[in-house]
């Protein structure tokens, strides 16, 4: 992209600052993504998400939870808050697939295995 040209004395002096340039640079690239429609993908969280997770890593398991339910389960609103909600979401995940038969948890914890199980889009 052209930003300026070398014969601007102003625009030079501006495009010289590391700061100025890292701006620019954010903004091209959120003009380019937004013109193109493009997003960046959710990775998979590393750790339990709890309610105290980051909201990304708590939208990450509602969309994921939001694709294995019965078709009579209410879909949660993407918001990353893990509310009650999530939480029910979670044990009513767990019934299905099997695991909360034997579970003395309140759903207000998503492990590993269950991480693991939401990636793969595992349903019951």
């Amino acid at each position: 992209m052209e930003n300026s040209f070398h014969t601007n004395p102003k625009s030079t002096e501006w495009l010289l600052k590391d700061d100025n340039l890292r701006k620019l640079a954010q903004a091209q690239a959120k003009a380019i993504a937004d013109y193109y429609k493009l997003s960046k993908k959710a990775s998979m969280p590393t750790k339990a998400i709890t309610p105290e997770s980051s909201k990304e890593d708590i939208k990450w398991a509602q969309k994921r939870l939001n694709a294995v339910p019965p078709d009579w389960f209410p879909r949660l609103q993407i918001d990353g808050d893990y509310g009650p909600k999530t939480r029910v979401a979670v044990l009513v995940y767990w019934d299905r697939l099997g695991w909360g038969k034997h579970l003395k948890d309140d759903g207000t914890r998503i492990g590993k295995s269950t991480i693991a199980a939401l990636a793969a889009g595992r349903k019951a």
